[in-house]
């Protein structure tokens, strides 16, 4: 599996230097693969032996092996989605490239399902919806829009 892609799906279960680890991977992929660990280290204001750590955590044996694994992602995708843009939309930004930001995420998270999940597993899950007698949803703040919003989608023949 892409580097990137298992950095993202063990993100929400990432300590606080591990995370910032990941934030500076996941943004600056190409010109981290460049840096050395003590490089790494002092980029994402964390310690050498937390970038060594966190390589062995991701099953790498060590830092140059998750280089290389970034060489591979790269070569394999040199676009990836792998750059939330929330944070990179500014105050001053014109609505027109608010729009343009905002379908730009919604792409990029679109390619990582398809990353993360096989088109098996994807098959599967809409055949048990599809066969399912009842569907029960729950979400809170923003979530709680997206299950009323499967609710209205499940519901329209």
């Amino acid at each position: 599996m892409n580097c990137l892609i298992r950095i993202r799906q063990r993100y929400p279960d990432l300590a606080q230097s591990d995370r910032k680890l990941a934030d500076y991977l996941l943004a600056q992929p190409d010109t981290a693969r460049h840096l050395s660990s003590q490089q790494l280290a002092a980029e994402a204001g964390v310690s050498q032996s937390s970038v060594v750590k966190f390589a062995q955590k991701l099953g790498f044996k060590g830092f140059p092996a998750l280089k290389l694994a970034l060489s591979e992602a790269l070569a394999s995708n040199p676009n990836p989605h792998s750059v939330p843009v929330h944070n990179q939309i500014r105050g001053d930004d014109p609505m027109r490239l608010v729009g343009e930001k905002l379908i730009k995420e919604n792409v990029a998270a679109m390619h990582a399902t398809l990353d993360v999940n096989s088109e098996e597993k994807l098959l599967e899950s809409v055949t048990m919806l599809r066969h399912a007698r009842r569907i029960v949803t729950t979400g809170i703040g923003a979530s709680g829009l997206v299950a009323q919003n499967f609710c209205l989608e499940a519901t329209e023949d």
